[in-house]
């Protein structure tokens, strides 16, 4: 800690050494002395200094002037004036130019001794004060930060999985943990489901809301717990996870060292932040759910109409999600198949009747009517705005690899490449379908068929997974509606 520095201003040697003295043989500390105004100020301008005793009446600048020079030039130390003759109108002008306490001379040692120490236990106070606020503004300042970060990372994932993870590794990031887990509360079954964790060999075990053990508590309490390590158990952290005050599920973190009560705010703050992205998901893939409902119900009037097609879009969409996990697609391209698939004749509502029901063959103007009804169907999903790459998906779904498709004569890549998965599924299903002008195609044959138009109507690699799957999907078993049960979506 560094010495107090006291600056004694004075031209009686005598006073002015006797002072310097006094106030060194009470504490250690530096005393500087000057004799006049002006060796004050070179004092001032070389050393930071604690607190000043000024004399008023001194030869060329005064106390008081020398004190408003003080003030005007930034000095906010506390500054105690000395003077034989008091009056009125001296304290007035004194406080008004900034002094901060008076001694009147003569003055005993004690006397000064009790005014330096008001003094400096006011410094004392507000060097607290200062560093509380300082604390204050750090604690503020990480906040914001954190804030920050979880908003930047959070807004980025483009689905509820992938922002439960998100969270699971922001909670891992801001306080370490060495097992982790998200629980989503089913309130049906009274249950908390495992739905992101980490650090866990298997599947964290499923936990009864009625449980006796500190999470089923701390969710039904709606209070975070932290339990501290014992003997052979883990340091335990649980923060209730809550949107709008309701019950949504838990975080649990575990270590072997103890987590803080700051770890704690942590968690929770993470907690919070996350809670409305949450929601607007949840509400948004409900919203997407029903839409995706309302034109599957559009679809299946349709294959109403005609018993020929009934089902044919659950099946196109079972074969094509089949050939799009041997292909390797993400999961987000499969859900993304699966609704184009459930959707990719539904541009057919704009056809009439006439053509779409007619039990014979159709003509050549006919088959012009209906090679529209993939633009339709685009037209008509991609209106939604919520379905733009499944709009793309039914657009291509009719063109060919060599290009002699519709509706825009497309080629090889760049048709897009789940519209290709689709062409193969719809093709494989129409073969394997009855038509009143024909009977259905066994699955052997169709699946010749398909490998027939390998690199002139479908892509190659496509044909060729198509093939090994069917292959082996039938290989042995003689009723063919026993393999399509068994493409499970």
């Amino acid at each position: 800690m560094n010495k107090p520095r006291y600056l004694v201003v004075d031209d009686e040697n005598l006073l002015r050494e006797n002072l310097a003295l006094l106030l060194s043989s009470q504490e250690d500390c530096e005393v500087f002395q000057a004799r006049n105004a002006y060796e004050a100020l070179d004092i001032l301008k070389k050393y930071p200094i604690d607190l000043a005793l000024i004399d008023i009446n001194m030869p060329g600048l005064s106390g008081l002037e020398l004190l408003r020079i003080i003030r005007k030039d930034g000095y906010q130390i506390p500054v105690i004036l000395m003077t034989g003759y008091p009056s009125l109108d001296l304290t007035v002008e004194a406080l008004r130019e900034g002094a901060n306490d008076f001694l009147i001379k003569p003055f005993t040692s004690q006397q000064l001794l009790e005014i330096i120490a008001r003094f400096k236990q006011k410094n004392k106070t507000s060097k607290s004060e200062y560093d509380d606020i300082l604390e204050l503004l750090k604690r503020k300042t990480q906040e914001q930060t954190l804030l920050f970060t979880i908003s930047d990372r959070l807004i980025k994932c483009d689905s509820l999985s992938t922002l439960y993870d998100e969270i699971i590794k922001l909670q891992q990031e801001f306080i370490p943990s060495e097992e982790i887990v998200f629980y989503l509360f089913d309130q049906e079954k009274g249950v908390l489901i495992p739905t992101s964790w980490a650090g866990f060999k298997e599947r964290p075990s499923e936990i009864l809301i009625e449980e006796a053990n500190p999470v089923s508590k701390s969710v039904r309490e709606r209070l975070p717990y932290l339990i501290p390590q014992k003997d052979n158990e883990k340091a335990t952290l649980i923060v209730p996870f809550l949107i709008r005050g309701e019950i949504f599920g838990a975080f649990v973190l575990c270590r072997q060292e103890n987590f803080s009560r700051e770890e704690l705010f942590l968690a929770n703050l993470i907690g919070e932040r996350s809670a409305p992205l949450v929601e607007n998901f949840i509400l948004y893939e409900s919203i997407v759910l029903n839409l995706h409902d309302a034109l599957r119900a559009l679809v299946k009037v349709l294959e109403a109409k005609d018993p020929y097609t009934k089902e044919h879009s659950e099946r196109v969409t079972r074969y094509a999600v089949l050939l799009a996990r041997e292909l390797g697609l993400s999961d987000d391209e499969i859900e993304c198949l699966r609704v184009a698939g459930h959707l990719h004749d539904i541009g057919k509502v704009g056809i009439p009747d006439a053509i779409l029901l007619k039990p014979g063959r159709l003509t050549s103007d006919e088959f012009e009517i209906i090679k529209a009804h993939p633009l339709i169907g685009a037209e008509i999903v991609g209106h939604i705005g919520l379905l733009a790459e499944e709009a793309k998906i039914i657009k291509y779904h009719h063109e060919r690899w060599d290009g002699k498709g519709y509706p825009t004569g497309l080629a090889g890549r760049d048709i897009p490449l789940l519209s290709r998965v689709l062409a193969v599924a719809d093709a494989f299903d129409a073969m394997t379908s009855k038509r009143p002008y024909r009977p259905a195609m066994s699955f052997i044959d169709a699946i010749q068929e398909i490998k027939k138009g390998k690199g002139s109507q479908f892509d190659p690699e496509i044909v060729q997974i198509f093939v090994s799957i069917f292959q082996d999907l039938t290989r042995g078993e003689e009723d063919e509606s026993r393999v399509v049960s068994s493409v499970v979506t």
